[in-house]
């Protein structure tokens, strides 16, 4: 292996990493706020669902890791989680929670795709078709999530703004 393709190697690990850490940081800001949002019922049961599927990839992900001969970094995992419940809870005490609670969802789930284009993108560099084409599908989901969430954002508007 040259030094130029281990070097490689080791970024797409690294990513592969970050997405795993981002996958566990996404389970729990969807639960939570599949929760919080229960007002909005075709949302919450949406956001399960797409919880699911986030728990699906990190099985996926974990299995892309292993071909690859590494691990997730737990410490990753650990810091990612608490960043992510620390901005959440900042939405907790806002009169207009449901529609900020929509927005950050539509950011989570856009840096998703971004997240997952990119690495499949560095797969396809590193010929490591499998884990190219499980970053295109997990891509392929998040989006779907950010198209189900840009139909939503004003409906979740909207209703805040009725007594």
């Amino acid at each position: 292996m040259t030094n130029e393709h281990a070097a490689g190697r080791d970024s797409l690990v690294k990513w592969l990493r970050d997405a795993h850490a981002m996958e566990l940081a996404a389970i729990d800001a969807l639960d939570r706020l599949a929760e919080r949002l229960s007002r909005h019922p075709q949302i919450s049961t949406r956001l399960r669902l797409h919880c699911q599927e986030a728990r699906e990839q990190v099985t996926r992900i974990e299995s892309s890791l292993k071909s690859l001969n590494a691990d997730p970094s737990r410490i990753k995992d650990v810091t990612t989680r608490l960043r992510v419940f620390a901005e959440a809870f900042t939405n907790i005490i806002a009169s207009d929670e449901a529609v900020k609670d929509c927005l950050a969802i539509y950011a989570l789930e856009s840096y998703r795709v971004g997240a997952y284009l990119s690495l499949a993108a560095a797969a396809r560099e590193l010929a490591a078709s499998g884990v190219e084409q499980m970053c295109v599908q997990h891509a392929d989901r998040a989006l779907a999530m950010v198209r189900y969430l840009q139909e939503q954002i004003a409906e979740t508007t909207v209703d805040h703004l009725r007594p």
